[in-house]
């Protein structure tokens, strides 16, 4: 058993930086007990995640079964499952994992835009696309951030939705980080070669896609020009 250093209990970050001191399975008996006794605090969790990824753990095919047997979840909060759930979408490529993680931190806050977003790019992924647009939708609604309508608006673009992907990016137009290629793709679809081009010079120039769009485009308004 280790005996660890006077720490109070209770604060679970403590747990995580005393596991800096030590290796194998100590290391694992003091993260799970940082989260025994704070089951709120994130970090012991997701530290855990990654001393199991650096350690040979294959996260990537993991299921939810096997996850709970990696990791105390029965009292972790909404918000503690969808850092989980994002490290397991985004870091290990594990979408299955990830959507069930999402799905029940929803179940315990349904205000979770992280949770809501990753749902919604794993569900478009799946093909379910309605599931995917209420996932999204929910997103900003609890988190108006760029990258919110940015996902919703890939979706409609992939749906062929132009001009919603249009409206929806235009909602979130005092962002920096708004899709101006996905915006010129749409303005492109729909034939509006003019505010296509007016986006792809606000892109970036090094973007082999995009300069192959921009010459496209030059050339059809140069045909239009001689019509």
């Amino acid at each position: 058993m280790i005996q660890f250093f006077e720490v109070d209990p209770t604060y679970g970050k403590a747990y995580s930086g005393l596991a800096i001191g030590y290796e194998g399975e100590k290391v694992v008996e003091i993260y799970k007990k940082g989260i025994k006794n704070d089951p709120g605090e994130v970090e012991n969790y997701l530290d855990l995640l990654h001393w199991y990824e650096q350690n040979n753990y294959d996260l990537s095919t993991i299921s939810y079964e096997e996850l709970q047997k990696l990791i105390p979840l029965e009292n972790a909060t909404g918000e503690v499952l969808a850092r989980i759930g994002n490290f397991l979408y985004a870091f290990v490529n594990n979408e299955d994992t990830a959507m069930i993680v999402h799905e029940k931190a929803l179940e315990k806050d349904d205000t979770l835009s992280l949770s809501y977003r990753d749902l919604g790019e794993i569900y478009k992924r799946k093909g379910l696309y309605k599931k995917a647009e209420i996932s999204y939708k929910n997103a900003i609604r609890y988190d108006n951030r760029a990258e919110n309508y940015n996902g919703l608006a890939h979706l409609y673009y992939i749906l062929g939705e132009y001009e919603k992907t249009i409206e929806t990016l235009l909602e979130c137009i005092y962002y920096d980080e708004i899709d101006g290629y996905l915006m010129a793709m749409a303005y492109y679809k729909l034939g509006d070669y003019e505010n296509a081009l007016n986006w792809l010079k606000q892109y970036d120039s090094s973007d082999e896609e995009a300069n192959e769009l921009r010459k496209i485009i030059e050339r059809k308004l140069s045909e239009q020009d001689k019509n």
